[in-house]
């Protein structure tokens, strides 16, 4: 799954799992944010005595996601030693834990999300060929929230309902000029900074309605967008 960083990949790896309705679990792994050891571990379990502080067996994701999915969020960042046991898994189904002996089997389904170019990094040596024409069975690409015409109206509404629930603030709205200035954005940091934003609004406001002098002043100098808040209704809702 490509897409820039904020795009949403997560969210959709998970309306995927749910809507296939595998029988096991969805498991993610955020392979940025553990070291080489740790990572191995987490992924593929470990023996009791495998290292320093195994004071006890664990099975791995691969076990736990059983006729599951596993989802690899930031798979560029996977140490090219890890890659290579990955790939042995994909092709055989076959692993071993982290200080075993015996071979264990899953049928877990694998999905990865990555925001940087795999390609890029084939050649300059940091990421597996091998790997990357393995992985590559049905690529899925997240547009940025810019390339997504009238889709930054109906977020916005959707977080501002969400959120003002949660807030005390069922009753929030959006005004007309406030969700001009969100449509004409081009929001570098895609879904993920327009939810910030509307939750910043929301914590502003003091009336019914998000107005454009809760938006961060970058937002407050984009020229008005007309044509991306057709349909809204005089409340700065979706139209339904």
């Amino acid at each position: 799954m490509l897409g820039e960083s904020g795009t949403g990949k997560e969210r959709v790896a998970k309306s995927i799992h749910r809507q296939s309705q595998v029988p096991g679990p969805l498991v993610e792994i955020n392979c940025a944010s553990l070291s080489e050891q740790l990572l191995e571990s987490e992924l593929f379990g470990h023996e009791k005595g495998a290292f320093t502080d195994a004071k006890e067996s664990k099975p791995g994701l691969l076990e736990v996601a059983d006729s599951g999915t596993v989802f690899f969020d930031e798979l560029a960042e996977m140490p090219l030693a890890i890659q290579a046991k990955l790939l042995k898994v994909l092709d055989t189904r076959n692993f071993r834990r982290v200080g075993g002996i015996v071979d264990k089997r899953t049928e877990a389904r694998f999905m990865a999300a990555t925001n940087r170019n795999l390609a890029a990094m084939v050649k300059e040596g940091s990421f597996r060929e091998d790997l990357l024409y393995r992985i590559n069975v049905l690529p899925i690409t997240v547009p940025p929230l810019r390339e997504r015409g009238t889709d930054v109206v109906i977020l916005a509404d959707y977080f501002v309902r969400t959120m003002g629930k949660k807030m005390g603030k069922c009753k929030a709205g959006i005004s007309v000029e406030a969700m001009r200035c969100l449509a004409e954005y081009q929001w570098p940091g895609n879904v993920r900074e327009l939810k910030n934003v509307i939750e910043r609004g929301l914590i502003l406001t003091t009336g019914s309605e998000i107005t454009p002098d809760c938006l961060p002043l970058e937002l407050r100098r984009s020229p008005a967008f007309p044509a991306a808040v057709a349909g809204l209704n005089s409340c700065g809702h979706c139209a339904r």
